[in-house]
């Protein structure tokens, strides 16, 4: 009997069903979302936690005297709409181009630098900075591991303790930016690779994420994009996949050329500078050994290894974290070897780096084994979250619970043993790690597990930077923090071209922003402060330049770099000072007593630190960087136009034992070409590394001109050029196979569709 229902009456009967998809998928969307998320979310608070006692936790080391510097350099001249190639007033340090790790080439880097610029607390600028980065490695790492199986939860746990672990925080964090840098995007590009080769995403991923880490300049991220690759080529060959191994290739190419720009004017700068004639041996210099690796579940190991401030380390350098270890007895092992193949990349990668970790302190320009631990952690946790997305094994627990006990119990007498003054962190380390892992235990379900992994990882930071609040094993220089006080001490005092004679023999308590540092500066802050200075800091130096002033790695001088400067070098008619153009010599009195400058200087200050110097009369030829002519050599100009290039006009005698060279206070980078009247002549390394010229006989009212690029920039422009078009290429031929394995599936679909549908009733026929 039919029955009449109105249409209100259809949409209420109608309203449960869709209530209730609606809900379905607002909680499948919750699901999806909160674990990353609340990932994120502790990191943050993570790296938020050491600056309760340091503000300038992440302005450390290498981060403060090298990369503040060129970030807010290379951020004012991509601001000024100038790419900053060569920066004259930086001296050793402003050769941005060779340096190959400033991170000029990379978009992600220059955006960063871009972004903290308008900050003038530089430490604040850095830390935001650094901040991102952490987020980076977490949520790289989190996609990794969900790309080889994991599910969210543990794919968040193993984000979120990769990100805070010892090395990241206490090492790359707070030092070595750049290191930071390809910990982050090393994940993304494995992830957007190994996707691909799946069918679940595109080339142009992968190719942005390899362009990204290739292009910090730091040469361990070409290491690691060699290692995704090859563990990547081993997955496809174990899974019978060799067709697969040409997209592969195809990145390599893209990458291979990329790397031309970025490290090709560094390999042909560094035969002028500390660089040169890198070689492979060991001195087991910040070389972790088989059994520190042990302590990867300790918080509280400081390993015994040589590093910069001597031994052992002054934080817990190996530690990962606290439940790697304790939690290998309840792993269903069967379960993950079962699937072996499918994570054989990752544990071909991981045993790459094992090897690198254990080998020898240098490897060509590779050294310092302990820098790619953060590596070899990316391959442990990724296998450790696809073994724990198959639940813990709750049979024999009286067993996998002895077995937790005794390697916890090492884990803590391996603490005691290296450092066994520190007996008090050893148990507080047991004892914490032991309350975590049974509540660990105790609890069933993913998101239960993060949450202790949460509590732990933040409530082990807090122990951690209590004992061990910062690095201490690399450079402390408690720099100034504002930008515009570091360029009101400095800005109009020191003028003109300054060599500062000074190192860092004063005692800690002198060195801060109140006391020394309000006279001197080292690494690269001169370059803030506006002022032109020898002072700065580089990776590949210049050795010539660096020897005559006894100059270190961070613009360090020795005492002998005073009486360098009043001294004729080695068959030169003129002082060095002179040669340089030097107007202005701070020297610091703790390690040159009593300075007396000679004539044509006089002193204009002193404070309880220096006594500074100022040339009496003007440099000649202001306009341009021409220091000395010789005797034969008429000049009527001098004028540069940029860093790059200067026009000289001249006139030369006839006599030919006369000197007609002229020597400009410019370092003789390679990559300078020299040009007389249109004629090429070749470019001289003059004394102290400066740029020379010898001139023909016979010039009149000749033109110079001299131009710098660096050594194989056109190869690498071309190179890149070739990069982009067969990146275009595997693009296209990429979207092609796709469109096409749609087409396919479609077609099987439709086609499965119209089997399965029942045969037309006979009766029905006419």
């Amino acid at each position: 009997m039919p029955t009449n229902t109105t249409p209100s009456e259809v949409r209420t009967a109608a309203e449960p069903s869709d209530l209730r998809a609606r809900s379905e998928t607002t909680t499948s969307r919750r699901s999806r979302v909160l674990p990353p998320v609340l990932m994120l979310l502790v990191v943050a608070i993570g790296v938020a936690v050491p600056l309760r006692n340091d503000r300038g936790f992440y302005y450390w080391d290498d981060t403060a005297a090298a990369a503040v510097g060129v970030w807010q350099r290379i951020a004012d001249q991509v601001l000024s709409g100038t790419f900053p190639i060569l920066q004259l007033d930086m001296w050793r340090g402003g050769n941005f181009v060779a340096e190959a790790a400033t991170g000029m080439f990379n978009p992600v880097m220059v955006a960063l630098m871009v972004a903290i610029h308008p900050l003038d607390n530089l430490a604040i600028g850095i830390t935001l900075a650094k901040g991102v980065l952490f987020a980076l490695v977490a949520l790289g790492v989190y996609l990794l591991a969900r790309e080889y199986g994991a599910t969210r939860w543990p794919a968040a746990i193993v984000g979120a303790s990769m990100a805070l672990s010892g090395y990241t925080v206490f090492m790359d964090g707070t030092s070595w930016v750049n290191g930071l840098a390809i910990t982050a995007f090393t994940p993304w590009l494995w992830w957007a690779a190994r996707r691909h080769l799946e069918g679940r995403g595109s080339i142009w991923v992968a190719l942005v994420a390899g362009y990204l880490l290739v292009s910090t300049g730091n040469p361990y991220g070409v290491l690691a994009f060699a290692a995704v690759m090859g563990a990547l080529g081993v997955e496809t060959l174990v899974r019978r996949r060799p067709r697969k191994l040409w997209w592969l290739g195809g990145q390599i190419v893209v990458a291979a050329l990329t790397a031309v720009i970025v490290y090709l004017p560094f390999l042909l700068t560094s035969t002028v500078g500390s660089r040169a004639g890198s070689v492979t041996g060991n001195d087991e210099f910040f070389a972790p050994g088989l059994s520190d690796l042990l302590g990867m579940s300790s918080p509280t190991f400081q390993p015994y290894i040589t590093m910069f401030g001597g031994n052992p380390m002054s934080f817990p350098g190996l530690y990962l974290a606290w439940f790697l270890l304790p939690l290998i007895p309840w792993l269903r092992w069967r379960s993950l070897v079962a699937r072996w193949p499918a994570w054989s990349g990752a544990a071909a990668f991981g045993v790459f780096y094992l090897l690198l970790v254990l080998g020898p302190s240098q490897i060509w320009m590779f050294r310092w084994p302990a820098r790619l631990l953060p590596f070899l952690a990316i391959a442990i946790f990724v296998i450790f979250a696809v073994a724990l997305t198959a639940g813990l094994a709750r049979d024999r627990v009286r067993l996998r619970a002895w077995l937790t006990t005794a390697i916890v119990l090492l884990g803590a007498w391996q603490t005691f043993s290296d450092r066994p003054n520190q007996y008090v962190w050893a148990v507080a380390g047991l004892i914490g790690v032991a309350a975590l892992m049974y509540a660990f235990l105790k609890v069933r379900s993913g998101a239960q597990w993060f949450a202790v992994v949460a509590v732990g990882a933040i409530g082990v930071l807090l122990v951690q930077t209590h004992w061990m609040p910062v690095n201490r094993s690399v450079a402390d220089y408690q720099f100034p923090q504002s930008r515009s006080e570091i360029q009101e001490s400095f800005a109009g005092r020191y003028e003109g071209m300054t060599v500062q004679v000074a190192n860092r023999t004063l005692p800690n308590e002198l060195e801060t922003g109140d006391g020394a540092w309000r006279d001197i500066l080292f690494g690269n802050l001169y370059s803030v402060s506006g002022v032109e200075s020898t002072t700065a800091y580089s990776g590949i130096g210049f050795t010539k330049h660096d020897n005559a002033l006894c100059l270190t790695y961070f613009g360090g001088t020795c005492p002998g770099a005073w009486d360098a400067l009043w001294e004729n070098p080695e068959g030169e008619d003129e002082q060095l000072a002179d040669l340089l153009r030097v107007e202005t010599v701070v020297v610091l009195l703790n390690i040159v007593p009593d300075p007396v400058a000679p004539e044509g200087w006089t002193q204009v200050d002193e404070t309880d630190f220096v006594r500074v110097f100022h040339r009496d009369e003007p440099i000649p030829f202001p306009d341009g960087r021409l220091s000395i002519a010789g005797d034969a050599v008429d000049v009527s100009s001098d004028v540069s136009t940029g860093d790059r290039a200067e026009r000289v006009v001249v006139s030369t005698g006839d006599g030919t034992a006369q000197d007609r060279s002229l020597t400009f206070s410019r370092l003789a980078w390679p990559g300078y070409t020299v040009t007389v009247d249109g004629t090429p002549v070749e470019p001289i390394t003059g004394p102290a590394g400066l740029l020379r010229v010898e001139l023909p006989a016979g010039l009149t009212d000749a033109e110079v001109e001299i131009s710098f690029l660096p050594p194989g920039w056109t190869a690498g422009v071309a190179a890149l050029g070739l990069a982009a078009a067969i990146a275009v290429g595997l693009v296209v031929v990429d979207g092609v196979q796709r469109r096409r394995s749609r087409r396919s599936v479609r077609g099987a679909t439709t086609e499965d569709a119209t089997l399965d549908q029942p045969a037309p009733d006979a009766s029905l026929r006419g």
